[in-house]
This record gives structure tokens, C-alpha cells and sequence, in this order.
């Protein structure tokens, strides 16, 4: 099997399955050996932030010394971004390889009628990867949810997070955030430490009851660990300050921009502050090495200057106002153009309504050649009349990018699969849009 096979592979498999189960998954890696037991693996979930999270906790891990292997999805770039080590991404040749092995064993399990989906075998690939490589630490963010993600195999994490609770996936996870903190607090496991960032009360309290059921000591952001922004740098990113402190560093510095990236980070900390305890030698100046130099491509990425343009993968409610709160505070009485493209079951009106909200905005909804359906662009310009409507992304784009005044932001969001086309654009040097 070469590179462009096991890719194609991969990406025709089924992508889910009505039944929810770790099964499949179980049966797929006891047959391959079981890899992800050999692992220490620090495992991620959250509705947002998990992914900035990750970033966050395997720089600061590779800053003390570590080898250090991170899952992530979706990839921005390309497919092998999800499976790193020490921030480079798995060879084209190892991903072949690996997949080789994986399929070879999704054969008799489709003759036996009980078929991997696309992310299982992501997932399997991943554990032999990092096994494969003799990792130090595994940093591993969930999928969806988290009780029935096939990420969740893993018996005995070295650490459990759980970085934020809001509504999204509810197809998927249920209606209720009681409902969406139950499948997320599912990753905690007997006696793992979990640490949680600001979460609604309502999540929260399921989340502890989950905790003190295991007896899994858990550290909650706002009563154990805390962060305080301080005075705004004048570089894209964020100062804060943190409470207890960490080492000799009294002031942070991230490069990513805004309040929740802030809170993020220190949610990250908090886990190399427990890890400390353990078993992870640090010194206060590794973290912040490791903290100041995390990227995160998709992340209230500046990708170009003068005018400025802006990449977020905010997709749901939650996040778009986090990003709301993000413009308003950092870039006051500058008018802000927005180019936005939402799958169908992202709740898009309630997402833009959270826009609408910002003073001097343009709305262009768009589309692009999404996993799954769209928004319906009519019924949103039905709703919501203000806005634009340009089916084409690239014509959209074009158009904007002609129109911004040098003090303007263009702010291109709505989905992580939709700044990954439009990214692409910008980072090959066709910043006009052609």
C-alpha cells in the first residue's frame, strides 16, 4: 500500500455508525497487539479549546525534554498534521506502512460483518504510531464526546481534561449540557487526575459527581487554578498572569489571541503543575518557552497584513462568542467584514445571531464543499435579511478582500473543514483571492 492508497483507504470508510460502541474499536486493537497499553497518554476532550489545549500541553512537554506524540482533529493542511511527534508530522512512507497493517485486520472484521469506521482507523493508526516511536508522553484529544470515542479505549490515562461544555454535536451527544458532560466526563477514569476549565454549573456538577465516583481527584479552573489577563501586548497574542503561580515566571506570554485562549493555556499548566507532582521534571522557564512558542494553525490565525485577515474555526454558538468578545475587545471602532460557511447541524442562525452583535459588521454567508450538508443558504437570508449571500466561496472572497479599507479586518470562520480550503489560498501566496 502506497501513501495515496492508505489515504484512500481511510477516507472510504464509513464515518459513523447509528450505534454508539467501543467494541469495534477494542476488537480492532486487540488484534493489532493492543499498542495504545504501552502508551502514557494525557487525554483531551472539550466542546472548545481541546485542540488549542493539546497544542499547548505537548510544546510545554517537548520544551522539558520529552518526546512528545499529539492527535488532533480535523487536520488543517494535510491528513499526517493529525499525528505528530515533537511537532513533525507522521512520514508519508510510516502512514502507508502503518495503514498497510491496520487494513489487513479491518478485512476479516468487515468479513465478519462488524466494520471500523474512518476515525477508529485514524485512531488505531495513531497508538501504533506512537508506540511504533517510543513516545515519552501521548497527547491525545478526543474526536466527539468522549464515552463512545474511540479514542476512549485508553484503561488508565496519565491525566483526563475537559476543557470546556457547551451545546454542539447534539445529534450525537444529546440536547442538554447535562447530557453533553456526561459522554465528556466518560474519558475520567478510576483515580486519574482530571482537570476542567470554566464550565455552566450544570456540567460541572456532572462532571464532579463523575470524579468523586472513581475517586479521581479533580482541579477545577476558577477554584483551584486561575488566570488574570494583564496588560495587552502589542504583538497578535496574550499576557496573563496565574494564580497559584508556576515556578519563578511571574508574567506568560501565548501567541494565540484571546480571553479563552488565556484560560486555555492555564488550564494547560494546571496539568504540568499535577504532572510535576508525579512524575514530569520542569523548570518554570521550559513552560514558558513551551507556552510562548505554541502555534495553532485555524485559531484566530493572522494570515495576512495590511489589510488584516483572520482564520477561526469557531463552529458553534460557544465559540463564536468567545471570538465576538475577541474582536470587540481587541479591535474597537475598526469595521469588521466577516466570510462565514456553517454545516447544516451547527445550529447557523443562533451562530450568526452571536455576530450580529459586534458594532460595524458585514456578514457574507457562503458554501463550500463540506463533509456534510450546509446551512440552507436561502432559509438564513430569510431569517436574517442583513446579510449577504455568496454561494461561491472563492467569488466571495475575491470580492471582500477588494473592498477592505487598511484599518479593516476580514474574519474568515464557520467551520475548521471551511478555513482549511481558504487557508490554503493564503499560505500559497494568493492572498488577492484569484
Amino acid at each position: 500500500m502506497n501513501y495515496q492508497e492508505a489515504l484512500a483507504f481511510i477516507h472510504g470508510r464509513p464515518r459513523l455508525k447509528k450505534t454508539p460502541t467501543l467494541a469495534r474499536m477494542r476488537e480492532l486493537m486487540a488484534r493489532l497487539g493492543d499498542p495504545q497499553k504501552t502508551l502514557k497518554i494525557i487525554h483531551i476532550t472539550g466542546t472548545n479549546g481541546k485542540g488549542s489545549t493539546s497544542a499547548y500541553v505537548a510544546r510545554m512537554l517537548q520544551a522539558c525534554g520529552y518526546k512528545v506524540g499529539l492527535f488532533t482533529s480535523p487536520y488543517i493542511v494535510r491528513y499526517n498534521d493529525r499525528f505528530t511527534i515533537n511537532q513533525a508530522p507522521i512520514l508519508d512512507v510510516d502512514l502507508a506502512a502503518i495503514t498497510g497493517k491496520v487494513a489487513a485486520q479491518v478485512k476479516v472484521m468487515d468479513q465478519l460483518g462488524n466494520s471500523p469506521t474512518e476515525f477508529e482507523i485514524t485512531t488505531a493508526i495513531m497508538f501504533i504510531y506512537f508506540a511504533q516511536q517510543n513516545v515519552d508522553y501521548a497527547v491525545v484529544e478526543v474526536g466527539i464526546g468522549g464515552t463512545y470515542d474511540s479514542t476512549n479505549i485508553i484503561d488508565q490515562p496519565v491525566m483526563a481534561v475537559i476543557t470546556t461544555v457547551a451545546l454542539d454535536h447534539m445529534r450525537i451527544l444529546g440536547n442538554t449540557l447535562e447530557a453533553i458532560a456526561e459522554q465528556k466526563a466518560g474519558i475520567i477514569k478510576a483515580q486519574c487526575p482530571v482537570v476542567v476549565g470554566h464550565l455552566p454549573a450544570a456540567a460541572l456538577a456532572v462532571v464532579t459527581k463523575r470524579a468523586q465516583q472513581l475517586e479521581a481527584p479533580l482541579s477545577i479552573y476558577g477554584r483551584d487554578f486561575s488566570a488574570q489577563v494583564t496588560t495587552p501586548l502589542h504583538t497578535w497574542g496574550e499576557r496573563f498572569t496565574l494564580n497559584p503561580n508556576l515556578g519563578d515566571v511571574a508574567t506568560w506570554n501565548i501567541q494565540l489571541a484571546g480571553a479563552y485562549q488565556v484560560t486555555n493555556a492555564a488550564i494547560a499548566l494546571q496539568v504540568m503543575r499535577i504532572l510535576r507532582q508525579s512524575e514530569v521534571a520542569w523548570s518554570g522557564q521550559d513552560l514558558y518557552t513551551g507556552l510562548q512558542a505554541t502555534t495553532w494553525p485555524g485559531r484566530f490565525e493572522k494570515v495576512h497584513d495590511q489589510p488584516v485577515v483572520v482564520l477561526d474555526g469557531a463552529h458553534n454558538q460557544a465559540a463564536m462568542h468567545e471570538i465576538k468578545k475577541l474582536l470587540v475587545t481587541k479591535f474597537p471602532g475598526r469595521k469588521v467584514h466577516v466570510l462565514v460557511a456553517i454545516l447544516a447541524d451547527k445550529q447557523p442562525l443562533k451562530v450568526l445571531e452571536e455576530l450580529l452583535a459586534i458594532p460595524d459588521i458585514e456578514i457574507t454567508v457562503t458554501s463550500f464543499a463540506g463533509p456534510r450538508p450546509l446551512a440552507n443558504l436561502q432559509v438564513i437570508k430569510d431569517h436574517i435579511p442583513q446579510v449577504h449571500v455568496e454561494p461561491v466561496w472563492q467569488t466571495a472572497l475575491q470580492s471582500l478582500f477588494a473592498r477592505l479599507g487598511g484599518n479593516d479586518i476580514l474574519l474568515v470562520t464557520g467551520s475548521l473543514y471551511f478555513i482549511a480550503d481558504v487557508r490554503k489560498k493564503f499560505i500559497h501566496g494568493e492572498s488577492n483571492g484569484d
